[in-house]
């Protein structure tokens, strides 16, 4: 089974959230910088990684399809999306 990675576009992100019918919001400050410590929601393993965004997926309007991958700690933002059927998930990386 493949697994495909969708990141590091914003274009891209406004497409996928479209297509899985789910609420954008723009965060107060957004996430920028180094060093920005994110949740693997299955494992609990934190991943320190860079990021320069400005949005966040609402996890309250996901598809039952989909469940929240990864949290940032710093403002308990949704940083990542996976699908429970199909191979896609999503990090909201985007430098």
């Amino acid at each position: 089974m493949h697994l495909f990675v969708l990141m590091r576009n914003v274009l891209l992100v406004a497409i996928v959230e479209s297509l899985t019918h789910c609420n954008v919001c723009v965060s107060r400050y957004g996430n920028r910088g180094l060093n920005q410590p994110c949740t693997h929601m299955d494992t609990g393993r934190c991943f320190i990684t860079t990021q320069n965004h400005g949005f966040a997926v609402d996890p309250a309007s996901l598809d039952h399809d989909w469940s929240v991958l990864f949290t940032n700690e710093n403002d308990h933002s949704n940083e990542g999306i996976v699908h429970s059927r199909k191979p896609f998930f999503r990090y909201f990386e985007a430098f």
